[in-house]
């Protein structure tokens, strides 16, 4: 498999030879996969060929799961546009815009972390609050099978909120361990529209 940090070269190329935009992920194509939000970096020869686009594509982003303002801290190169949260978040000329049509589900994401955290904070679990949706972080647990399940079924358990379907939260157990997103039912079936 090639790897876009392995041929820049080309990379450079193939985009200086057509005016188009650039657009795209962070984590895993332009930063490499770290262990802790905290440790992922993007490449420093990556980051100016990035900043060397600015000036010269009509558009250059990058996008993210992560908050855009998290996303700008981990590129750092002005003048991109970032997507964070994927795509509820933009942040743009220092500003973050949420999509109006994720702005009912900040307060129902604090409402959230306010009824579970009595139960999962003692367990060790992490809230990462991303406005517009929830994930749970439990990686480090030697329970966090037993913790998965906990969270599970306190999420299905909350009456006033949209709740993924079983197959969706079985997906999420199986793909994406030691971590759950909690997204709430709408802005799923937006994402798939």
């Amino acid at each position: 498999m090639n790897y876009l940090l392995s041929n820049l070269d080309k990379v450079r190329e193939v985009v200086l030879s057509q005016p188009f935009g650039l657009i795209t992920d962070i984590d895993g194509t332009i930063a490499e996969l770290a262990p802790t939000a905290e440790a992922v970096r993007v490449d420093s020869g990556c980051a100016r060929q990035l900043k060397s686009l600015v000036s010269r594509l009509p558009i250059v982003a990058a996008i993210s799961g992560r908050l855009a303002k998290v996303a700008r801290n981990i590129v750092g190169v002005d003048g991109i546009v970032y997507y964070g949260n994927h795509g509820l978040e933009r942040w743009s000329e220092g500003k973050v815009e949420i999509k109006p049509s994720a702005q009912d589900y900040v307060a129902k994401t604090t409402e959230v972390i306010r009824e579970l955290s009595p139960l999962l904070l003692p367990l060790g679990v992490v809230f990462e609050d991303k406005g517009a949706g929830l994930v749970f972080h439990y990686r480090a647990l030697p329970n966090r099978e037993e913790v998965m399940g906990i969270i599970l079924k306190e999420l299905t358990a909350l009456p006033i909120y949209f709740i993924l379907k079983q197959s969706f939260i079985n997906f999420l157990k199986n793909i994406w361990k030691p971590t759950i997103i909690f997204v709430y039912q709408k802005k799923f079936e937006k994402s798939l529209s």
